[in-house]
């Protein structure tokens, strides 16, 4: 018996030498700096080969910036299919939903709406103008009444003429009648989309990380949408793609000790109410928050969100913006300057630069994410 090994015991003393030579290599070699794993490919995810996807940016904008959801404006039809797509990104991305099994942050809001809008030239044969054709209306504030005759008003606020329509009116003797009406004072029910990310750490978990991104549009002018450049959905794309990093990352190496918010933000356009109701109805200590990390096309001035943030005693410094920039389009209908018809973004010549800026926001802002 005193020869005698146990059959496990054989196995054991074949396979010991190649763990203890694993084991060296692994010392030898060194840990993997923590940072690199941010653009690490996860071998369980969609796109095991890169760390951002491609495809799904295209998707993500490909769908925000589709025909059916009608430019996004907040409080309506295409907003609440915005808000439904939204959701079901984050709960599959195992984002835990801001409110118990709801990712929408509803909130009290006004606002103002162009009821109807007429403009008329008189001439021999008097003519009705189509607007999102003939003319574009954009933040108008209160109804508008005016006539003349001749060149067509310039340096309306909220009024954009076709250009090719504005030459002809120059030396023309028309008379014009213009008839615009807003309602003010709307109560309607807004929405953010929002969930969490949970820190890691227990000790770290109270603190707050904020990722941002507006999502309303600017509508629909007419029976087409319009926009000016600065409310494409590139920002909500590129953080999309963030929040699917931050998820597969998280569930494979726990990297962020603490609590990640992310937020869709409506009323971000016209008024800029929907800023003031995220910071005022923030479901968190503000005192906890470390960061905000904004994604948009516009300047953060452009909604007030230093002196909001100030207002809501959070430190502004924690303010950090990611500019996102719209690339150059021909577009398909000239004539109102910067603007262009929503449904050239999607157009192939467009679609390849407006993803690679998707995913460029994307990695900036993963890259200023703290691991822990």
């Amino acid at each position: 018996m005193n020869g005698y090994i146990h059959p496990a015991m054989s196995v054991f003393r074949h396979i010991l030498p190649l763990i203890c030579g694993a084991l060296l290599f692994a010392s030898c070699s060194g840990p993997v700096p923590r940072d690199s794993l941010r653009s690490a490919a996860l071998p369980n995810s969609e796109s095991a080969t890169e760390a951002w996807s491609t495809r799904q940016a295209q998707a993500h904008v490909s769908f925000l910036d589709g025909a059916d959801l009608e430019g996004r404006e907040s409080a309506t039809r295409g907003f609440s299919r915005t808000a439904s797509y939204i959701a079901a990104r984050l709960k599959g991305f195992g984002i835990q939903p801001v409110l118990a099994a709801e990712y929408r942050l509803q909130y009290a809001a006004q606002t103002s709406a162009v009821t109807q809008s007429s403009i008329q030239l008189v001439t021999p044969d008097s003519l009705d103008l189509i607007r999102g054709e003939d003319y574009l209306v954009s933040g108008l504030s209160e109804s508008l009444r005016m006539s003349g005759q001749g060149r067509l008003p310039q340096n309306v606020a909220g009024l954009h003429w076709n250009a090719r329509l504005d030459s002809l009116s120059r030396n023309s003797t028309w008379d014009w009648r213009i008839s615009i009406d807003v309602e003010s004072g709307i109560n309607l029910a807004s929405m953010h989309i929002a969930g969490f990310l949970p820190g890691a750490k227990p000790q770290e978990r109270d603190s707050l990380i904020i990722l941002v991104a507006p999502v309303d549009g600017l509508g629909m002018q007419g029976i087409s949408s319009w926009s000016d450049g600065t409310d494409t959905s590139l920002p909500s794309a590129a953080l999309l793609e963030v929040t699917r990093r931050l998820s597969e990352l998280e569930r494979s190496w726990s990297l962020f000790g603490q609590t990640v918010m992310i937020v869709f933000a409506s009323r971000t356009r016209s008024d800029c109410s929907g800023v003031d109701a995220l910071l005022k109805h923030l479901p968190w200590d503000r005192t906890y928050v470390r960061a905000i990390h904004l994604l948009d096309a516009r300047h953060p001035q452009a909604c007030r969100w230093q002196e909001s943030i100030a207002e809501h005693g959070i430190n502004s410094s924690r303010l950090l913006f990611h500019q996102v920039n719209t690339p150059a389009i021909n577009p398909s209908v000239v004539g109102f300057g910067t603007w262009f018809p929503r449904s050239d973004l999607l157009r192939s010549a467009t679609i390849d630069p407006a993803v690679a800026e998707v995913l460029r926001v994307a990695e900036n802002v993963m890259n200023a994410m703290p691991i822990e």
